[in-house]
Protein backbone atom coordinates (compact mmCIF):
# COMPACT_ATOMS: atom_id res chain seq x y z
CA UNK A 1 0.00 0.00 0.00
CA UNK A 2 1.21 3.54 -1.23
CA UNK A 3 0.17 5.51 2.18
CA UNK A 4 3.12 7.15 3.15
CA UNK A 5 4.70 10.11 1.59
CA UNK A 6 8.52 10.79 1.87
CA UNK A 7 9.99 13.88 2.55
CA UNK A 8 13.35 15.93 3.15
CA UNK A 9 13.92 18.74 5.67
CA UNK A 10 16.67 20.90 5.88
CA UNK A 11 14.98 23.69 7.86
CA UNK A 12 12.87 24.32 10.41
CA UNK A 13 9.67 25.60 8.19
CA UNK A 14 10.03 21.76 6.87
CA UNK A 15 8.82 20.18 9.77
CA UNK A 16 5.80 22.49 9.92
CA UNK A 17 5.42 21.52 6.24
CA UNK A 18 5.62 17.82 7.18
CA UNK A 19 3.26 18.31 9.85
CA UNK A 20 0.59 20.13 8.02
CA UNK A 21 0.42 17.44 5.37
CA UNK A 22 -0.19 14.67 7.29
CA UNK A 23 -3.37 15.71 7.94
CA UNK A 24 -4.38 17.30 4.75
CA UNK A 25 -3.37 13.65 3.16
CA UNK A 26 -4.24 11.79 5.69
CA UNK A 27 -0.62 9.69 5.31
CA UNK A 28 1.96 9.28 7.88
CA UNK A 29 4.88 11.50 6.67
CA UNK A 30 8.22 10.03 6.41
CA UNK A 31 11.36 12.64 7.17
CA UNK A 32 14.75 12.54 5.42
CA UNK A 33 17.00 15.07 7.53
CA UNK A 34 21.14 15.06 6.06
CA UNK A 35 22.24 17.68 8.22
CA UNK A 36 23.14 18.07 12.15
CA UNK A 37 21.57 21.38 12.50
CA UNK A 38 18.02 19.53 10.79
CA UNK A 39 18.78 16.38 12.94
CA UNK A 40 18.99 18.91 16.36
CA UNK A 41 16.11 20.81 15.58
CA UNK A 42 14.12 17.00 15.06
CA UNK A 43 15.58 15.70 18.48
CA UNK A 44 14.82 19.15 20.04
CA UNK A 45 10.87 19.79 18.51
CA UNK A 46 9.52 16.56 16.17
CA UNK A 47 10.68 13.60 17.65
CA UNK A 48 7.67 10.35 17.66
CA UNK A 49 6.04 13.06 15.33
CA UNK A 50 6.30 11.44 11.84
CA UNK A 51 6.37 7.78 10.87
CA UNK A 52 10.17 7.44 10.59
CA UNK A 53 13.35 9.95 10.84
CA UNK A 54 16.30 8.75 8.56
CA UNK A 55 19.22 10.46 9.89
CA UNK A 56 22.16 10.51 7.11
CA UNK A 57 24.34 12.30 9.89
CA UNK A 58 24.12 9.05 12.27
CA UNK A 59 23.98 6.38 9.21
CA UNK A 60 27.31 7.80 7.88
CA UNK A 61 29.01 7.74 11.08
CA UNK A 62 28.16 4.30 11.34
CA UNK A 63 29.16 3.32 7.84
CA UNK A 64 32.52 5.46 7.11
CA UNK A 65 34.96 3.52 8.32
CA UNK A 66 33.74 0.13 6.74
CA UNK A 67 33.54 1.97 3.42
CA UNK A 68 36.93 3.50 4.16
CA UNK A 69 38.61 -0.08 4.48
CA UNK A 70 37.06 -1.12 1.14
CA UNK A 71 39.35 -1.45 -1.87
CA UNK A 72 38.43 0.75 -5.38
CA UNK A 73 37.46 -2.37 -6.84
CA UNK A 74 34.81 -3.19 -3.88
CA UNK A 75 33.33 0.25 -4.02
CA UNK A 76 33.10 0.54 -7.54
CA UNK A 77 31.08 -2.75 -7.65
CA UNK A 78 28.68 -1.74 -4.61
CA UNK A 79 28.04 1.62 -6.25
CA UNK A 80 26.77 0.15 -9.70
CA UNK A 81 25.12 -2.46 -7.63
CA UNK A 82 23.25 -0.21 -6.00
CA UNK A 83 22.60 2.01 -9.43
CA UNK A 84 21.49 -1.07 -11.28
CA UNK A 85 18.69 -1.61 -8.52
CA UNK A 86 17.76 1.68 -8.78
CA UNK A 87 18.25 2.77 -12.44
CA UNK A 88 20.12 5.55 -11.05
CA UNK A 89 22.12 7.23 -14.10
CA UNK A 90 23.61 10.74 -11.96
CA UNK A 91 26.86 8.77 -11.35
CA UNK A 92 29.17 12.11 -11.29
CA UNK A 93 29.92 13.83 -8.60
CA UNK A 94 28.55 17.69 -8.18
CA UNK A 95 31.90 18.78 -7.32
CA UNK A 96 31.13 22.25 -7.55
CA UNK A 97 27.27 22.96 -6.33
CA UNK A 98 26.57 20.14 -4.01
CA UNK A 99 28.56 20.89 -0.73
CA UNK A 100 28.98 17.44 0.54
CA UNK A 101 31.51 17.14 -2.69
CA UNK A 102 33.79 20.13 -2.52
CA UNK A 103 37.38 20.21 -4.48
CA UNK A 104 39.04 20.70 -0.89
CA UNK A 105 38.31 16.73 -0.41
CA UNK A 106 40.54 14.12 -2.08
CA UNK A 107 39.01 11.88 -5.04
CA UNK A 108 38.88 8.87 -2.47
CA UNK A 109 36.81 10.70 0.24
CA UNK A 110 34.74 11.76 -2.26
CA UNK A 111 33.60 8.10 -3.38
CA UNK A 112 33.42 7.22 0.29
CA UNK A 113 30.74 9.95 0.85
CA UNK A 114 29.09 8.92 -2.57
CA UNK A 115 28.83 5.41 -1.81
CA UNK A 116 27.41 6.49 1.89
CA UNK A 117 24.72 8.12 0.35
CA UNK A 118 23.69 5.81 -2.50
CA UNK A 119 23.66 3.06 0.73
CA UNK A 120 21.51 5.59 2.63
CA UNK A 121 18.72 5.98 -0.50
CA UNK A 122 18.79 2.11 -0.61
CA UNK A 123 17.98 1.77 3.29
CA UNK A 124 15.11 4.98 2.65
CA UNK A 125 13.45 2.64 -0.57
CA UNK A 126 14.15 -0.59 -0.35
CA UNK A 127 11.04 -2.49 -0.01
CA UNK A 128 9.36 0.72 0.14
CA UNK A 129 6.52 2.20 -2.00
CA UNK A 130 5.76 5.67 -1.32
CA UNK A 131 2.50 7.82 -2.55
CA UNK A 132 5.01 10.88 -3.31
CA UNK A 133 8.23 12.23 -2.30
CA UNK A 134 8.45 15.94 -1.58
CA UNK A 135 12.27 16.85 -2.09
CA UNK A 136 14.45 19.06 -4.04
CA UNK A 137 17.40 18.82 -6.89
CA UNK A 138 20.23 20.60 -5.46
CA UNK A 139 22.08 17.83 -4.35
CA UNK A 140 23.50 14.69 -5.30
CA UNK A 141 21.28 12.86 -3.13
CA UNK A 142 18.44 14.37 -4.60
CA UNK A 143 19.16 13.86 -7.75
CA UNK A 144 19.42 10.04 -7.22
CA UNK A 145 16.69 10.55 -5.32
CA UNK A 146 14.72 11.57 -7.92
CA UNK A 147 15.84 8.74 -10.73
CA UNK A 148 15.42 6.01 -7.98
CA UNK A 149 11.88 7.11 -7.68
CA UNK A 150 10.82 7.98 -10.94
CA UNK A 151 12.33 4.18 -11.86
CA UNK A 152 9.72 2.87 -9.49
CA UNK A 153 6.75 5.13 -10.79
CA UNK A 154 6.95 7.25 -7.64
CA UNK A 155 5.84 10.51 -8.15
CA UNK A 156 9.02 13.21 -7.16
CA UNK A 157 7.90 16.31 -6.56
CA UNK A 158 9.99 19.66 -6.48
CA UNK A 159 8.21 22.78 -5.37
CA UNK A 160 9.49 25.68 -5.77
CA UNK A 161 8.81 29.24 -5.04
CA UNK A 162 7.02 30.96 -8.40
CA UNK A 163 7.83 34.87 -9.19
CA UNK A 164 4.34 36.43 -8.18
CA UNK A 165 4.14 34.77 -4.74
CA UNK A 166 2.88 31.42 -5.98
CA UNK A 167 4.12 28.29 -5.56
CA UNK A 168 4.53 25.89 -9.13
CA UNK A 169 5.43 22.17 -9.00
CA UNK A 170 8.53 21.45 -11.59
CA UNK A 171 8.96 17.86 -13.03
CA UNK A 172 12.16 16.24 -13.65
CA UNK A 173 12.62 18.41 -16.99
CA UNK A 174 12.48 22.02 -15.59
CA UNK A 175 8.27 22.32 -16.58
CA UNK A 176 6.02 23.49 -14.44
CA UNK A 177 3.18 20.84 -14.18
CA UNK A 178 0.23 22.01 -16.07
CA UNK A 179 1.43 25.24 -17.90
CA UNK A 180 1.73 24.14 -21.28
CA UNK A 181 -1.84 22.55 -21.17
CA UNK A 182 -3.45 25.48 -19.90
CA UNK A 183 -1.98 28.04 -22.46
CA UNK A 184 -3.20 25.22 -25.22
CA UNK A 185 -6.17 24.87 -24.01
CA UNK A 186 -6.72 29.18 -23.77
CA UNK A 187 -5.31 29.33 -27.03
CA UNK A 188 -7.88 27.03 -28.38
CA UNK A 189 -10.78 29.53 -27.09
CA UNK A 190 -11.30 28.40 -23.97
CA UNK A 191 -10.96 30.91 -21.27
CA UNK A 192 -12.60 28.48 -18.53
CA UNK A 193 -9.31 26.52 -18.38
CA UNK A 194 -7.97 28.93 -16.37
CA UNK A 195 -10.94 30.46 -13.38
CA UNK A 196 -12.13 33.69 -14.33
CA UNK A 197 -10.78 35.62 -11.13
CA UNK A 198 -6.80 33.89 -12.13
CA UNK A 199 -7.16 35.30 -15.42
CA UNK A 200 -8.27 38.71 -14.03
CA UNK A 201 -4.98 38.70 -11.61
CA UNK A 202 -2.63 37.31 -14.47
CA UNK A 203 -4.00 40.38 -16.91
CA UNK A 204 -3.61 42.68 -14.45
CA UNK A 205 0.28 41.46 -13.84
CA UNK A 206 0.83 41.27 -17.44
CA UNK A 207 -0.59 44.75 -18.49
CA UNK A 208 1.77 46.34 -15.44
CA UNK A 209 4.89 44.20 -16.72
CA UNK A 210 4.61 45.09 -20.52
CA UNK A 211 4.23 48.84 -19.95
CA UNK A 212 6.27 49.47 -16.80
CA UNK A 213 8.71 46.12 -16.24
CA UNK A 214 10.10 46.15 -13.28
CA UNK A 215 12.83 43.63 -10.84
CA UNK A 216 11.35 41.66 -8.39
CA UNK A 217 12.37 42.78 -4.96
CA UNK A 218 14.39 39.73 -4.06
CA UNK A 219 16.43 40.91 -7.30
CA UNK A 220 16.96 44.32 -6.00
CA UNK A 221 17.62 42.73 -2.31
CA UNK A 222 20.39 40.82 -3.62
CA UNK A 223 22.28 43.27 -5.67
CA UNK A 224 25.45 43.60 -5.05
CA UNK A 225 25.39 47.05 -7.12
CA UNK A 226 26.15 49.51 -4.26
CA UNK A 227 28.47 49.50 -0.72
CA UNK A 228 27.00 49.76 1.79
CA UNK A 229 28.24 49.18 5.36
CA UNK A 230 25.26 49.37 6.97
CA UNK A 231 24.10 46.52 5.88
CA UNK A 232 27.29 44.50 6.04
CA UNK A 233 26.79 45.90 9.71
CA UNK A 234 23.78 44.53 10.36
CA UNK A 235 25.05 40.81 9.18
CA UNK A 236 27.69 41.01 11.06
CA UNK A 237 25.65 41.76 13.92
CA UNK A 238 23.72 38.59 13.07
CA UNK A 239 26.37 35.99 12.66
CA UNK A 240 27.93 37.09 15.40
CA UNK A 241 25.23 37.06 17.74
CA UNK A 242 25.46 34.74 20.73
CA UNK A 243 22.71 32.58 19.54
CA UNK A 244 24.15 31.88 16.01
CA UNK A 245 27.65 31.24 17.93
CA UNK A 246 26.09 28.68 19.92
CA UNK A 247 24.02 26.94 17.25
CA UNK A 248 27.15 26.36 15.16
CA UNK A 249 29.53 25.28 17.94
CA UNK A 250 27.08 22.10 17.83
CA UNK A 251 27.45 21.32 13.94
CA UNK A 252 30.46 19.84 13.64
CA UNK A 253 29.42 17.43 10.91
CA UNK A 254 27.71 20.42 8.88
CA UNK A 255 31.19 22.22 8.65
CA UNK A 256 33.24 18.86 7.86
CA UNK A 257 30.28 18.56 5.02
CA UNK A 258 31.30 22.45 4.25
CA UNK A 259 27.29 22.81 4.52
CA UNK A 260 28.08 25.76 7.02
CA UNK A 261 31.09 28.39 7.50
CA UNK A 262 32.15 29.96 10.66
CA UNK A 263 30.15 33.12 11.71
CA UNK A 264 33.98 35.14 11.43
CA UNK A 265 34.48 33.14 7.51
CA UNK A 266 31.01 34.43 6.72
CA UNK A 267 32.53 38.04 7.78
CA UNK A 268 35.71 37.64 5.54
CA UNK A 269 33.95 36.24 2.56
CA UNK A 270 31.47 38.88 2.57
CA UNK A 271 33.55 41.95 3.28
CA UNK A 272 35.88 40.67 0.25
CA UNK A 273 33.13 40.42 -1.76
CA UNK A 274 31.70 43.31 -1.24
CA UNK A 275 34.77 45.38 -1.24
CA UNK A 276 36.14 43.58 -4.62
CA UNK A 277 32.67 44.37 -5.63
CA UNK A 278 33.06 48.11 -5.18
CA UNK A 279 36.78 47.73 -7.22
CA UNK A 280 34.99 46.25 -9.90
CA UNK A 281 31.93 49.03 -10.18
CA UNK A 282 34.77 51.57 -10.23
CA UNK A 283 36.89 49.76 -12.79
CA UNK A 284 36.89 50.09 -17.07
CA UNK A 285 35.60 46.22 -17.06
CA UNK A 286 32.28 47.05 -17.92
CA UNK A 287 30.22 49.40 -20.01
CA UNK A 288 28.08 51.38 -18.19
CA UNK A 289 26.53 53.51 -21.98
CA UNK A 290 26.54 50.86 -24.05
CA UNK A 291 25.15 51.70 -27.79
CA UNK A 292 21.71 50.28 -28.03
CA UNK A 293 21.85 50.98 -31.49
CA UNK A 294 24.11 48.50 -32.53
CA UNK A 295 22.93 45.19 -33.51
CA UNK A 296 23.19 43.19 -30.56
CA UNK A 297 22.10 40.04 -28.49
CA UNK A 298 21.69 40.54 -24.86
CA UNK A 299 22.94 37.66 -23.06
CA UNK A 300 22.30 37.80 -19.37
CA UNK A 301 24.01 35.31 -16.75
CA UNK A 302 22.47 33.52 -13.87
CA UNK A 303 24.37 33.86 -9.99
CA UNK A 304 26.18 30.65 -9.92
CA UNK A 305 26.54 28.53 -8.84
CA UNK A 306 22.68 27.46 -9.33
CA UNK A 307 20.33 24.83 -9.90
CA UNK A 308 19.43 26.68 -12.76
CA UNK A 309 22.58 25.96 -14.42
CA UNK A 310 24.04 23.03 -13.25
CA UNK A 311 20.82 20.76 -13.08
CA UNK A 312 18.25 22.21 -15.80
CA UNK A 313 21.51 23.77 -17.86
CA UNK A 314 24.31 20.99 -17.38
CA UNK A 315 26.62 21.70 -20.35
CA UNK A 316 26.34 25.58 -20.00
CA UNK A 317 27.44 25.80 -16.60
CA UNK A 318 30.74 27.58 -17.47
CA UNK A 319 30.04 30.54 -18.18
CA UNK A 320 33.16 31.58 -19.38
CA UNK A 321 33.15 28.66 -21.93
CA UNK A 322 29.59 29.24 -22.74
CA UNK A 323 30.05 32.93 -23.95
CA UNK A 324 33.31 31.92 -25.91
CA UNK A 325 31.94 29.53 -27.78
CA UNK A 326 28.59 31.65 -28.36
CA UNK A 327 30.78 33.83 -29.77
CA UNK A 328 32.20 31.88 -32.98
CA UNK A 329 28.57 30.96 -33.82
CA UNK A 330 26.39 33.75 -33.80
CA UNK A 331 26.04 36.03 -37.36
CA UNK A 332 29.06 38.54 -37.60
CA UNK A 333 26.83 41.47 -37.86
CA UNK A 334 25.66 41.31 -34.25
CA UNK A 335 27.39 41.38 -30.91
CA UNK A 336 27.05 39.65 -27.83
CA UNK A 337 26.31 42.10 -25.01
CA UNK A 338 27.04 40.23 -21.17
CA UNK A 339 25.45 41.78 -18.10
CA UNK A 340 26.53 39.78 -15.11
CA UNK A 341 23.66 38.82 -12.80
CA UNK A 342 23.86 41.67 -10.29
CA UNK A 343 24.49 39.50 -7.51
CA UNK A 344 27.52 38.06 -8.95
CA UNK A 345 30.01 42.04 -8.81
CA UNK A 346 32.89 40.80 -6.67
CA UNK A 347 32.45 36.99 -6.93
CA UNK A 348 34.21 36.88 -9.92
CA UNK A 349 37.86 37.80 -10.47
CA UNK A 350 38.17 40.83 -12.87
CA UNK A 351 39.81 38.51 -15.03
CA UNK A 352 37.03 36.74 -16.48
CA UNK A 353 35.36 39.65 -17.66
CA UNK A 354 38.61 40.67 -19.26
CA UNK A 355 38.45 37.49 -21.25
CA UNK A 356 35.53 37.76 -22.59
CA UNK A 357 35.92 41.77 -23.41
CA UNK A 358 38.84 40.30 -25.52
CA UNK A 359 36.42 38.45 -27.87
CA UNK A 360 36.03 40.90 -30.69
CA UNK A 361 32.39 40.90 -30.88
CA UNK A 362 31.80 40.33 -27.04
CA UNK A 363 31.21 43.56 -24.40
CA UNK A 364 30.63 43.56 -21.06
CA UNK A 365 27.94 45.60 -20.01
CA UNK A 366 27.34 47.01 -16.28
CA UNK A 367 25.40 45.17 -14.22
CA UNK A 368 23.63 48.26 -13.35
CA UNK A 369 22.21 48.56 -16.86
CA UNK A 370 18.53 48.10 -17.44
CA UNK A 371 17.75 45.03 -18.10
CA UNK A 372 14.86 45.79 -19.71
CA UNK A 373 16.17 48.58 -21.90
CA UNK A 374 18.56 45.99 -23.12
CA UNK A 375 15.76 43.60 -23.82
CA UNK A 376 13.84 45.96 -25.81
CA UNK A 377 16.89 47.23 -27.84
CA UNK A 378 18.21 43.66 -28.60
CA UNK A 379 17.87 41.39 -31.90
CA UNK A 380 17.28 38.63 -29.40
CA UNK A 381 17.60 37.38 -26.03
CA UNK A 382 20.02 34.61 -25.30
CA UNK A 383 19.86 32.68 -22.08
CA UNK A 384 20.24 29.20 -20.70
CA UNK A 385 17.46 29.21 -18.32
CA UNK A 386 17.46 32.30 -16.77
CA UNK A 387 13.97 34.57 -16.30
CA UNK A 388 15.17 37.51 -19.02
CA UNK A 389 13.62 34.72 -21.64
CA UNK A 390 10.55 34.87 -20.41
CA UNK A 391 10.80 38.77 -19.42
CA UNK A 392 12.03 38.46 -23.19
CA UNK A 393 9.21 36.48 -24.69
CA UNK A 394 6.10 38.74 -22.97
CA UNK A 395 8.20 42.00 -24.51
CA UNK A 396 7.97 40.23 -28.15
CA UNK A 397 11.20 39.54 -28.34
CA UNK A 398 12.87 36.78 -30.04
CA UNK A 399 14.37 34.39 -27.26
CA UNK A 400 17.11 31.67 -27.62
CA UNK A 401 17.26 29.18 -24.44
CA UNK A 402 19.88 26.36 -24.16
CA UNK A 403 18.30 24.62 -21.05
CA UNK A 404 15.41 23.27 -20.01
CA UNK A 405 13.24 26.12 -18.61
CA UNK A 406 9.22 26.39 -17.83
CA UNK A 407 8.78 28.29 -20.93
CA UNK A 408 10.68 26.66 -23.94
CA UNK A 409 7.41 25.34 -25.12
CA UNK A 410 5.99 28.84 -25.80
CA UNK A 411 5.50 29.61 -29.92
CA UNK A 412 8.26 32.14 -30.78
CA UNK A 413 11.18 30.07 -28.27
CA UNK A 414 14.27 28.96 -29.69
CA UNK A 415 15.07 26.13 -27.69
CA UNK A 416 18.53 24.62 -29.10
CA UNK A 417 21.70 23.08 -28.65
CA UNK A 418 24.80 25.55 -28.92
CA UNK A 419 27.09 22.56 -30.08
CA UNK A 420 25.03 20.78 -32.60
CA UNK A 421 25.66 21.29 -36.38
CA UNK A 422 23.81 24.02 -37.99
CA UNK A 423 23.50 26.14 -34.97
CA UNK A 424 23.97 29.12 -36.78
CA UNK A 425 22.23 28.84 -39.77
CA UNK A 426 19.05 27.38 -37.68
CA UNK A 427 19.46 30.92 -35.67
CA UNK A 428 19.51 32.94 -38.77
CA UNK A 429 16.21 31.45 -39.58
CA UNK A 430 14.83 31.87 -36.45
CA UNK A 431 15.36 35.51 -36.32
CA UNK A 432 14.01 35.76 -40.08
CA UNK A 433 10.65 33.94 -39.49
CA UNK A 434 10.25 35.20 -36.02
CA UNK A 435 6.86 36.13 -34.84
CA UNK A 436 4.58 36.81 -32.15
CA UNK A 437 1.35 38.05 -30.48
CA UNK A 438 -0.15 39.92 -27.50
CA UNK A 439 -3.20 36.46 -27.49
CA UNK A 440 0.15 34.36 -26.97
CA UNK A 441 1.90 36.33 -24.41
CA UNK A 442 -1.33 36.99 -22.36
CA UNK A 443 -2.56 33.49 -22.41
CA UNK A 444 1.14 32.33 -21.59
CA UNK A 445 0.90 34.34 -18.14
CA UNK A 446 -2.83 33.33 -17.43
CA UNK A 447 -1.70 29.96 -17.83
CA UNK A 448 1.53 30.31 -15.40
CA UNK A 449 -0.90 31.78 -13.18
CA UNK A 450 -3.16 29.06 -13.54
CA UNK A 451 -0.66 25.88 -12.75
CA UNK A 452 0.92 27.45 -9.51
CA UNK A 453 -1.37 27.99 -6.21
CA UNK A 454 -0.97 30.63 -3.61
CA UNK A 455 1.72 30.32 -0.69
CA UNK A 456 5.21 30.76 0.24
CA UNK A 457 7.98 28.01 0.70
CA UNK A 458 9.93 30.72 3.01
CA UNK A 459 11.74 29.60 5.88
CA UNK A 460 10.73 30.70 9.60
CA UNK A 461 12.70 33.91 10.21
CA UNK A 462 13.60 34.79 6.58
CA UNK A 463 10.12 35.99 5.58
CA UNK A 464 8.10 33.69 7.35
CA UNK A 465 7.18 34.37 11.09
CA UNK A 466 6.63 31.77 13.53
CA UNK A 467 3.55 32.50 14.77
CA UNK A 468 2.33 32.37 11.13
CA UNK A 469 4.28 29.34 10.66
CA UNK A 470 1.04 26.25 10.98
CA UNK A 471 -0.74 28.18 9.79
CA UNK A 472 1.10 28.73 6.05
CA UNK A 473 1.88 24.87 5.95
CA UNK A 474 -1.72 24.12 6.30
CA UNK A 475 -2.58 26.40 3.48
CA UNK A 476 0.59 24.95 1.46
CA UNK A 477 -0.68 21.26 1.84
CA UNK A 478 -4.29 21.90 1.06
CA UNK A 479 -3.07 23.73 -1.60
CA UNK A 480 -0.33 21.42 -2.74
CA UNK A 481 -2.92 17.94 -2.11
CA UNK A 482 -5.57 19.90 -4.44
CA UNK A 483 -2.93 20.74 -7.28
CA UNK A 484 -2.05 16.95 -7.10
CA UNK A 485 -4.86 15.95 -7.86
CA UNK A 486 -5.45 18.19 -10.48
CA UNK A 487 -2.95 17.13 -12.64
CA UNK A 488 -2.07 13.53 -11.71
CA UNK A 489 -2.33 12.96 -15.05
CA UNK A 490 0.88 14.71 -15.98
CA UNK A 491 2.94 14.53 -13.08
CA UNK A 492 5.84 11.45 -13.58
CA UNK A 493 4.76 8.28 -11.95
CA UNK A 494 1.11 7.72 -10.63
CA UNK A 495 -0.65 9.04 -8.04
CA UNK A 496 -1.98 6.98 -5.63
CA UNK A 497 -6.05 7.67 -6.18
CA UNK A 498 -6.14 8.48 -2.00
CA UNK A 499 -3.93 11.65 -2.46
Amino acid sequence: MRNKILMTAGREGNFFFAEAMQKAFGMQVDIVTYMQCANDIYEKSWRGQFNSNFNFVEFYKERIETLKSMNREEIDARQLAIERKYSIETSALFTYYDPHFRREFSYDDLRYRQLAYLEFLDTILDGEEYAFVLSGVSTYFMNCLQEACLSRDIPYITTIDARYLNIAVIDKMGQQIGMETLFNRLMAGDEDAVPKDVRAQADEWYENFVSAPKRPPYAIMNSRGSFSPLSMARKAVAQLSPNVLRQYSRHDFDKEFRYIDSPSQYLVNGVKGRVRALAQNRSNLFNSEPDLSEPFFYLPLHLTPEIVDLVYGTNYDHHEGYVVQLAKRVPSDVQIYVKDHTSMLGRRPASFYKKLKSLYNVQCIHPSVSTFELIRNSRAVVTVTGTAGWEAFLLGKPTVTFGNVFYNFLPGIFKSNLFQEGFTSELKRYLENFETTEQRRRNAVRAYFGSSFPGTMGDIGIDTKRSDARSNARAFAENLRKHLRHWRDEIQGTIPEKV
